[in-house]
C-alpha cells in the first residue's frame, strides 16, 4: 500500500509538471482600450507615461514623441527590442518625422536603466501589452492613421497589436523574435514554463567581452532567463491566437532579415500562414541575404550596421 502511495504521488507530481510545463496562459490583462480624444489629450497621456519612468531611466532612454504640435495624417509607435531603449529607433524617428508623421517612442518596461541593471529579470507579457495598449491609444490622439512598428522583441508586440486592436490601421513586424534557433517550434512551450519556473540567470551577448562588447550604450550587455521566457511566451499565444482567429489591423507588413542568427523566421512564417488562411492582408519582405545583415538592423550605434542602404528600403515600406 505504501508503495502505491509513493507511487500515486510521483505520477501525480509528474502530471502537473507536466500540465505547467505545456499550458501557456493568455496575458491576463484587465485593460479596456481608450483612444486619445485629441492631441493635447495624447500629450497628456505622454507626460503621465514619462513622469512615472523615474529618475533612474537614462535621459535619452525615456518615452517621447516627436510631433508637428498638432494631430498629422500618419502617426506610428516604433517598439524597441529586447535589453536596447527607444535611442535605437531615434534615427528612423527623426526621418520618419520629417516625412510628416507623429512619431511615438515608447520605452519597453523595466529597460533603459543602468547598464548591469537586474530589473528586466522581473519583465512580465502582462507589462508588454499594457504598454502596447496605452500606445496605441495615445496614437489615436496624434494620428488619423496609426501605425506600429516593432523590432524584435518589439516586432513580437507589433505582431500582438496587429492580432488584438482592430482599431489600429497597420502593423509592421521587423525580425520579430516570436521564436528562437535552438527552441524547435514544437518545444518552445516547454522552454517558455520551464525558463520561468527556473531562478533567473544572466547570459552575455558577448561571453569574453561581457560589459565590454561594443554594443550602444544605452543598451544592456546581457539578457535575463526570464525574459528570455518572456518572448517565448508571447510567441507561442501568438502561435495560439493567429491559428483560432483572424487579426484585428487592417494591414500587416513583415520584415524577415534571413541572415538573422537571433531570431527563427520559420515561426514567423507560419503565424502569417495563419493570419492568411483568415483572408488577412499581410506582405512580406525580405532583406537581401547576401548583405549579412546584424539582428539588431536599425541602431546606427551597432558595430557592423548598415544603415546606409536598410533605412531608405525600410522607409520606402513605411511611408
Amino acid at each position: 500500500m505504501r508503495k502505491f502511495t509513493i507511487r500515486f504521488l510521483f505520477a501525480g507530481a509528474a502530471a502537473y509538471v507536466g500540465y505547467r510545463l505545456w499550458r501557456i496562459e493568455p496575458p491576463h490583462v484587465n485593460y479596456t482600450p481608450n483612444p486619445a480624444r485629441d492631441y493635447d489629450d495624447a500629450m497628456a497621456r505622454l507626460a503621465i507615461l514619462r513622469a512615472l519612468e523615474g529618475a533612474d531611466v537614462n535621459p535619452v532612454c525615456r518615452t517621447r514623441a516627436l510631433t508637428h504640435g498638432r494631430r498629422t495624417l500618419h502617426a506610428i509607435a516604433l517598439f524597441h527590442g529586447m535589453t536596447s531603449c527607444p535611442q535605437q529607433f531615434q534615427r528612423l524617428a527623426e526621418d520618419l518625422h520629417r516625412a510628416g508623421y507623429n512619431v511615438l517612442l515608447p520605452r519597453l518596461p523595466r529597460h533603459g536603466l543602468e547598464r548591469l541593471s537586474t530589473a528586466q529579470a522581473e519583465l512580465t507579457v502582462e507589462e508588454l501589452v499594457v504598454t502596447a495598449h496605452k500606445s496605441i491609444d495615445i496614437l489615436h490622439g496624434l494620428g488619423e492613421e496609426i501605425t506600429v512598428l516593432g523590432l524584435s522583441a518589439g516586432g513580437a508586440l507589433g505582431a500582438w497589436c496587429a492580432q488584438n486592436r482592430a482599431d489600429l490601421d497597420r502593423a509592421i513586424c521587423v525580425s520579430p523574435a516570436l521564436g528562437f534557433p535552438g527552441v524547435p517550434p514544437w518545444s518552445a512551450r516547454f522552454y517558455a514554463n520551464g525558463l520561468a519556473m527556473l531562478p533567473n540567470f544572466f547570459r552575455w551577448w558577448d561571453s569574453d567581452l561581457k560589459e565590454a562588447i561594443p554594443n550602444p550604450p544605452h543598451a544592456y550587455p546581457r539578457i535575463a532567463s526570464h525574459a528570455v521566457a518572456v518572448m517565448l511566451r508571447l510567441g507561442q499565444v501568438m502561435a495560439l491566437q493567429s491559428r483560432r482567429d483572424p487579426p484585428g489591423a487592417e494591414s500587416i507588413l513583415v520584415v524577415l532579415n534571413p541572415s538573422d542568427g537571433v531570431v527563427r523566421n520559420e515561426c514567423t512564417l507560419q503565424i502569417v500562414a495563419n493570419w492568411r488562411r483568415h483572408g488577412a492582408q499581410v506582405e512580406v519582405f525580405e532583406f537581401p541575404a547576401e548583405w549579412r545583415l546584424p539582428h539588431d538592423l536599425i541602431d546606427p550605434a551597432q558595430p557592423a550596421q548598415q544603415v546606409a542602404r536598410v533605412y531608405p528600403l525600410l522607409e520606402g515600406l513605411i511611408v
